[in-house]
């Protein structure tokens, strides 16, 4: 089949996306090494879906890239609002692998 057939038809678009999407989940839930480069082609296809964004900060935080994951959940709580408190745990995931585990505890952001 015609490439950009491929590329222009919805179903295959989409189908594409959900692919790329069970991947991540995956490669987070099994834990499985270079969930990172994993996450990265589902954000590219998903870069407005908040789920997407959340576990490709999860994905970072699993191969010790807490930049990469502050970066993440910036997006995300520039666009949306957590449902409960994921974004505030994996925030304070990312700072405690940057060694700020200390100043977190003195400034109140852990309870």
């Amino acid at each position: 089949m015609n490439n950009k057939l491929m590329k222009d038809d919805p179903v295959e678009v989409m189908d594409e996306k959900a692919a790329l999407r069970e991947n991540l989940v995956k490669h987070v839930l099994g834990q499985l090494p270079n969930a990172l480069q994993a996450a990265l082609p589902a954000l590219n296809a998903c870069p407005n879906d908040p789920e997407v964004l959340l576990l490709t900060a999860t994905a970072a935080l699993m191969d010790r890239k807490p930049d990469h994951a502050l970066r993440f959940l910036n997006r995300f709580t520039g666009k949306w609002q957590s449902l409960e408190y994921e974004d505030q745990l994996l925030r304070a995931i990312a700072l405690a692998q940057q060694g700020h585990w200390p100043h977190m505890r003195q400034d109140n952001f852990l309870c």
